[in-house]
């Protein structure tokens, strides 16, 4: 009997273990032609995560075969890969030998590196399958000609053009489009499409950023002082503008609030309605860096730095809410007063918490 159960149990065990799916890949060192090399890596599909198997990290378990994407610590892109039968699938890859590394510092600085040491002349650094992943010309890790780089299908992925002054980036997609175009003063970012996705324009300290929906039209533009946004159709949807208050006293040198680059600002926020119709109106204050950037979302602004609140319909304003500073068991407590329009008189609501602000706010402008 016991011989019976074991003999069951040894083959479940190894039916079990041939319909099972692994995948292992093999890495291997360009520079010392090994496969020693120590590599996190990973499987993703449809957003789950699949990572090597306890006590064997050359190995992954797998569920299902089909298409699946490697991840890898070295920083790339991610490698499309397919598994096409049970038992182990196996697959191999060139580590790459040439090797970006970004300082942090003040300036920015980086370097390319080959095998280790600082790229000198010229590099060839290729993929598993012999097509080229980089090729460029170094002198002590800068490039000092056209840096290109490629997919694994052989296709352009990125054409880099140094210079001393300026420099010319272009990327690309897998299926051979423009995916952006960066220089000194411009970087343009389009969709697969070609359809420009955004594009921002550095002129000395300010910039303007641009971005569009995939079908044209334009989603939001944004200055030093203002920052706009518009729905599928064209129509507004947000407006916001910043202004500084005490200019003059910070050029002067006469108030010490504006020491360490401090601004002091205020912005005038409206929201617009499906019409384009004004909706809502929020004015605050706030100390900002030289060049802070406008927030996007209400919510990142703290409550207590809210000044007024105005509700619209149909042009007019119909509710309104303040934060005064009101005197509680001998001290002054910053509270919410809502204020609502009935025919031509105004009628004030109780004191609300000032943790409350954001709640109001949504329910208000429903």
């Amino acid at each position: 009997m016991h011989k019976y159960v074991l003999s069951l149990v040894l083959v479940l065990f190894t039916h079990m273990a041939i319909g099972q799916i692994y995948f292992k890949p093999v890495f291997i060192n360009q520079c010392k032609q090994d496969d020693n090399a120590i590599i996190f890596w990973f499987l993703s599909k449809n957003q789950k995560k699949y990572y090597p198997n306890y006590g064997n990290t050359n190995v992954v378990t797998v569920p299902n075969t089909g298409k699946y994407q490697l991840f890898l610590e070295i920083g790339e892109e991610p490698v499309d890969i397919n598994i096409s039968h049970k038992g182990t699938n196996i697959d191999t890859f060139f580590i790459p030998r040439l090797k970006l590394v970004n300082y942090v510092s003040s300036p920015p600085w980086s370097e390319f590196f080959d095998c280790d040491s600082l790229a000198q002349g010229k590099v060839t650094d290729r993929y598993y399958n012999q097509h080229v992943r980089q090729s460029g010309v170094f002198k002590d890790g800068q490039p000092v000609d056209t840096l290109f780089s490629y997919f694994s299908n052989g296709n352009l992925s990125e054409v880099l053009v140094p210079s001393k002054k300026a420099y010319k980036r272009t990327t690309y997609f897998p299926s051979g489009s423009v995916q952006s175009y960066q220089t000194n003063k411009v970087d343009f970012n389009f969709y697969e499409s070609g359809i420009l996705k955004s594009k921002i324009i550095y002129r000395k300290l300010r910039k303007t950023d641009r971005t569009f929906y995939e079908h044209g039209i334009i989603s939001h533009i944004q200055k030093k002082n203002q920052w706009k946004s518009f729905n599928k159709n064209g129509t507004p949807k947000e407006l916001i503008k910043r202004k500084e208050i005490g200019s003059t006293k910070r050029l002067l040198g006469l108030n010490k609030k504006f020491a360490n680059g401090l601004r002091f600002h205020t912005y005038n926020w409206r929201n617009f309605d499906d019409s384009g119709s004004i909706k809502m109106q929020v004015t605050f204050h706030s100390f900002d860096l030289n060049m802070a950037t406008i927030p996007d979302n209400l919510k990142q602004v703290k409550p207590y730095l809210l000044n007024e609140v105005n509700f619209y319909k149909q042009d007019k304003i119909i509710k309104r809410m303040r934060f005064p500073y009101i005197l509680e068991e001998g001290k002054y407590v910053q509270r919410i007063v809502i204020y609502i329009k009935d025919n031509k008189r105004w009628i004030q609501l109780p004191y609300e918490n000032l943790d409350k602000a954001y709640q109001l706010i949504e329910s208000l402008s429903e």
